[in-house]
């Protein structure tokens, strides 16, 4: 099976899950879909038994700086002050995958002399995520 090129895969954010724009600058992006597991294992079990509890699926984003970016670093900074909600698309294939409704936990900006200013951004999702194909 053939993997994937990091390249061929989209991640867009929106302020209202219409209108979806790339986050300049970015090069690097996590997203992680998990469950939470309950047990509810019961004296008499051999083995632990489990049910599959509530999504979580946090999302994180960084790479270069642009203060210009208006609908993508900037949205993202703005929305932790606000606490407006900021929906993430992954679409690992360009067109298929998953999206989510989330909140900016942590907006970073770091720098060094010999480099570019950088930026890192921590997401919490709210909702649990919904297919998009």
């Amino acid at each position: 099976m053939a993997a994937d090129q990091g390249y061929a895969g989209d991640f867009e954010i929106s302020t209202d899950d219409t209108t979806y724009y790339s986050i300049n600058g970015a090069n690097s992006v996590s997203q992680n879909l998990s469950r939470a597991m309950l047990e509810i294992t019961d004296f008499d079990d051999t083995a632990i038994n489990r049910i599959a509890g509530l999504f979580d699926t946090p999302c994180s984003f960084s790479g270069h700086r642009d203060v210009d970016d208006t609908n993508g670093q900037e949205a993202l900074r703005a929305a932790l002050f606000s606490g407006a909600t900021i929906y993430v698309r992954c679409l690992p294939d360009g067109t298929n995958g998953f999206k989510v409704a989330t909140i900016v936990e942590s907006f970073e900006v770091s720098s060094t002399p010999d480099g570019t200013t950088q930026f890192s951004c921590q997401l919490q999702s709210t909702a649990a995520p919904t297919v998009v194909s």
